[in-house]
């Protein structure tokens, strides 16, 4: 199964992975409203059987956070997934306000967006993410006012936009509030050239990393990682079954 934000230009889905076997995408429209890594994988854990065997959770980017809590799940569960990270990466602050100014920019402000830290996220990431979208709300208006658009439409197609925008706002705040607790099982971190993460990482401890020459945006789509993947998935199926 996989753990990534669903839609996001210029993504391949990780499912379309050709394994060999079926890959269920755990995230999908809409996402979970939760704030916290942990209570955002009991979500998408929620309905899972426990019929058939889960060998693999593939994450990519800084949804790993999310992944290594949906593995402890399967774990907890009676599962012995291998977690594997497509350029694997926690999530910061610093990638919170990025995205967030990223957004603001888009809608043609001229704001540098609301001071985000960390504390905030965690203390009080409903407050932090309220004030986001009365500033993308307030931006996204005046844009589309500007354009000449009928007052009257404007208010729901701006509300469309930002809840958008909010839901991948709020999918980076619950990976940046994540326990950061060891994960106790195996992992295989596959990166590309332009992986965004290669220091330590106290929650997913010694893994395996395979590098590959080529692009972020080539990675899932690539003949090389579906090789790597289909080698581990094997070599991982044969020492349980």
């Amino acid at each position: 199964m996989t753990v990534q934000y669903p839609g996001l230009d210029g993504e391949l889905p990780i499912h379309g992975i050709d394994l060999g076997t079926g890959i269920r995408p755990l995230v999908t429209e809409p996402p979970p409203r939760r704030l916290d890594a942990r209570a955002y994988a009991a979500d998408l854990a929620e309905g899972l059987t426990d019929e058939e065997p889960v060998d693999l959770v593939i994450t990519q980017c800084m949804s790993t956070s999310i992944g290594v809590e949906v593995a402890r799940l399967l774990v907890a569960r009676g599962h012995r997934p291998l977690l594997v990270a497509l350029d694997g990466a926690p999530c910061a602050a610093r990638h919170v306000a990025g995205s967030y100014r990223d957004t603001l920019r888009r809608y043609r402000a001229d704001s540098a967006g609301l001071a985000v830290t960390g504390a905030a996220l965690r203390a009080h990431p409903a407050d932090v993410l309220s004030a986001m979208r009365a500033e993308l709300t307030g931006a996204a208006t005046a844009a589309l006012l500007a354009g000449a658009a009928d007052a009257e439409l404007v208010a729901p197609m701006v509300d469309d936009v930002v809840t958008v925008s909010m839901s991948w706002l709020g999918h980076l705040v619950a990976a940046h509030n994540a326990p950061g607790e060891p994960w106790p099982g195996e992992t295989l971190v596959v990166t590309s050239r332009d992986t965004p993460f290669t220091g330590p990482w106290p929650a997913v401890p010694a893994p395996e990393t395979v590098a590959l020459d080529c692009a972020a945006t080539e990675l899932i789509g690539s003949d090389a990682v579906r090789e790597v993947l289909r080698s581990r998935l094997a070599a991982w199926t044969g020492r349980f079954r």
